[in-house]
């Protein structure tokens, strides 16, 4: 008799409990937090709010245009989608003059896929020219340094890409591998190895500027070089010709996406030679008229936290935030041909001046 009338007793109360309880709505959830780097509670709050305009506002996306390989980013994306349930992050490879065509027949059309755009300096700066871009600064930015804010807040860099010499390491010593520029002209190296078309605005036009600023590439080197090395392919194709072993080595590859085919087995190795490889800013910008609003800001904003941060450093970039941990084994940004200099309105024009010279000179772009 008495455990049944404690049975009775108990579930009057629970009956009673629920009875008080709010009942369900369709308030989104709160956005999930994280155990080890988890956001102060500005950055938090702000994040937060972010996440529930996104959702009340029935997005589930945010698009993004980026140069390189999506895949180099998934465990970036995968991180968002876990932190931020029911929205993801939706990079799409668009690169070069198809990125600014496609965004100019977006907004010709009215037909809007795209929320971001990851890029360059120049490319950046081309949208922003165009009134392409919204100007939005994320509350996350903290302390960032003002040298990775674009003019006028539309567009910040979260990050930076470090480009280095992928060699064969069972066909050539890192001993053996040419310093400089002025050593790639020698005739040995003759078809042997490999770098990205020169685009005006790459990393290969980078190095090639500030050594002639500097005085160590002349007109005859230029055109030396051009005619010693194999290039046109993109970084994708020439980093497994040197892991196949049909060059020893290329010049101004992604240090990220070298690693990334080490790790996957091919006979790679890296170096990091100061007066062959610099690093470049990689900025994100809000595009005027985002079809999901919300959530481009919510992952631009998110991309600033020591979460993304961390994720960054282990995927092999530079974080830009002032704690952000170093890639694994990657020499510091000081270590670069370019050093701390900035990239701004003198870097765009120093990489103008060097493409008329490489034009006037016959070692035109290739």
């Amino acid at each position: 008799m008495m455990n049944s009338l404690l049975r009775l007793l108990s579930l009057t109360l629970f009956l009673l409990l629920n009875a008080c309880s709010p009942t369900s709505d369709n308030t989104p959830p709160a956005a999930s937090g994280t155990s080890d780097l988890s956001e102060n509670a500005a950055d938090r709050a702000a994040l937060d709010h972010l996440y529930q305009s996104a959702r009340q506002a029935g997005e589930i996306e945010a698009v993004a245009y980026i140069g390189s390989v999506p895949e180099e980013l998934q465990p970036l994306m995968d991180a968002f989608g876990r932190r931020f349930p029911g929205i993801r992050l939706n990079l799409q490879r668009m690169m070069g003059d198809k990125l600014h065509i496609r965004i100019d027949a977006e907004f010709h059309s009215g037909r809007r896929a795209a929320d971001l755009v990851f890029g360059g300096l120049t490319d950046l700066s081309t949208l922003t020219a165009s009134q392409r871009l919204e100007s939005y600064t994320p509350d996350t930015l903290g302390a960032l340094d003002k040298q990775y804010y674009g003019p006028g807040n539309y567009f910040h860099a979260p990050f930076k890409k470090g480009f280095a010499v992928a060699y064969n390491p069972t066909l050539i010593k890192k001993s053996e591998l040419p310093a400089s520029v002025a050593e790639l002209v020698d005739p040995k190296w003759k078809d042997r190895f490999g770098f990205p078309s020169l685009a005006r605005f790459g990393p290969g036009d980078l190095v090639l500027a500030l050594s002639q600023q500097h005085g160590e590439l002349s007109a005859a080197q230029l055109r030396a070089i051009s005619n010693n090395g194999l290039h046109g392919p993109p970084t994708s194709e020439l980093i497994p010709a040197v892991a196949q072993g049909r060059l020893l080595f290329t010049v101004w590859s992604g240090a990220a996406a070298i690693v990334g085919q080490q790790v996957q087995g091919a006979n790679l190795d890296i170096a990091f030679l100061p007066k062959l490889g610099v690093h470049l800013n990689t900025g994100v910008a809000l595009l005027k008229g985002a079809p999901h609003p919300h959530a481009a800001k919510l992952a631009k904003s998110w991309l600033f936290t020591p979460q993304a941060q961390k994720i960054l450093a282990d995927l092999n970039f530079y974080g830009t935030m002032p704690d952000a941990p170093l890639p694994q084994g990657f020499p510091p940004l000081s270590a670069y041909l370019n050093g701390n200099q900035p990239e701004d309105a003198r870097l765009i024009k120093l990489l103008e001046d060097f493409d008329a010279y490489k034009i006037a000179t016959s070692g035109a772009r290739r």
